[in-house]
């Protein structure tokens, strides 16, 4: 594992299923990238939000190496390792990426921003 990405994820990406099978939009998703070296650190909130009362989201930053994972907006990613950590088995939704300025294939490292997901209700499949 390369230095500084100390923790593990899955890259979930969300797609919808056909709306014949399940009478309805339903979202689904497949593991793209399993056990994918990364990091994540949160960001803090601004001092005025939390002055004024507000709920705050739950904003991460995101790294990991760009020449093995193609990532998009709205893909999910799942804490997997270490299993002692605090954000395991919790999923975080991507809402930017910025990818290397030098060709992915010769290395670097993709940064996006991410925020905690949170489901109303649970699924029942």
């Amino acid at each position: 594992m390369a230095s500084g990405l100390n923790i593990k994820v899955d890259i979930i990406r969300v797609t919808q299923r056909t709306d014949d099978l399940s009478g309805g939009a339903n979202t689904t998703g497949s593991v793209l990238y399993a056990s994918q070296a990364a990091a994540l650190s949160p960001n803090r909130p601004s001092q005025l939000s939390l002055e004024a009362g507000l709920e705050t989201r739950g904003v991460f930053d995101f790294s990991t190496n760009a020449a093995k994972v193609n990532l998009f907006e709205r893909d999910m990613i799942k804490v997997v390792w270490p299993l002692s950590h605090q954000y395991i088995n919790q999923q975080f939704r991507v809402t930017g990426v910025q990818y290397p300025r030098r060709r992915r294939n010769y290395g670097g490292m993709l940064h996006a921003t991410v925020e905690r997901f949170r489901e109303s209700r649970s699924r029942s499949f």
